[in-house]
């Protein structure tokens, strides 16, 4: 898939509009479901590896933002049996989650929030909050709106884990971000691989403190961010 989204990037360019545009909101339920079929091997994958890199034993609650699927959110508490779980995403892709929850026999753990992330904070409060491949599908002001909603759901001294790609400042590396930002051309109209800086800024204002981020220790083939709620 993402190479075919890869060899439309001269078309995208050209036209100024994605030409492999992916839109949660607008897809049909059939749709939605071909693309999560597909995608949660590859999701419970990062999440196992999520699992082995972070010590998720300190934590009770998790929160998976935008978690499609929920396969990352089965993978970490397959590991960690004492954590319970919510996963939040639009309606249409959440009623999607609560089947792939049920068929992992985890719905006694895995809890799913029905939300638009860009204009409502999630259900509950947690202690740790996950977002992979997120932020980075979304303009930055979304993005921004995403990060101070999860802020609110977040116990103080919470922690939020953000993977991704994401640019050094200079904008010339690391080469696989440069690479994942051509495939965004071509998914989504904002969507783009945000800068070390442009991070620190969107959490600074979200009310996030101790801001670090790793580009050499890669999980699922990411970079990471991570910070703690003041």
């Amino acid at each position: 898939m993402l190479w075919q989204n890869s060899l439309q990037t001269a078309e995208s360019i050209r036209t100024g509009k994605p030409q492999t545009k992916r839109d949660f909101h607008t897809s049909s339920e059939e749709e939605l479901l071909a693309f999560f079929q597909k995608q949660i091997p590859s999701s419970r994958a990062g999440g196992k590896e999520i699992a082995e890199k972070l010590d998720f034993s300190k934590f009770a609650r998790l929160l998976d933002a935008g978690g499609g699927s929920g396969g990352v959110a089965m993978a970490i508490c397959t590991q960690y049996p004492h954590l319970k779980a919510t996963v939040a995403d639009l309606p249409k892709v959440a009623s999607l989650a609560e089947h792939f929850i049920a068929e992992a026999g985890l719905s006694n753990r895995i809890s799913v929030s029905a939300t638009d992330l860009r204009a409502n904070p999630p259900e509950g409060q947690y202690d740790v909050a996950i977002l992979r491949a997120l932020i980075q599908t979304l303009a930055k002001e979304e993005a921004q709106a995403v990060l101070k909603f999860v802020s609110q759901s977040l116990l103080p001294g919470g922690r939020i884990f953000i993977f991704g790609n994401i640019l050094e400042n200079s904008c010339l590396g690391p080469p696989a971000s440069l690479a994942f930002a051509l495939v965004f051309l071509n998914a989504y109209d904002h969507g783009q691989a945000y800068t070390e800086n442009e991070y620190r800024e969107m959490l600074t204002d979200a009310g996030f403190v101790d801001i670090t981020i790793e580009h050499d220790v890669l999980v699922d083939g990411m970079g990471m961010v991570c910070a703690k709620k003041q």
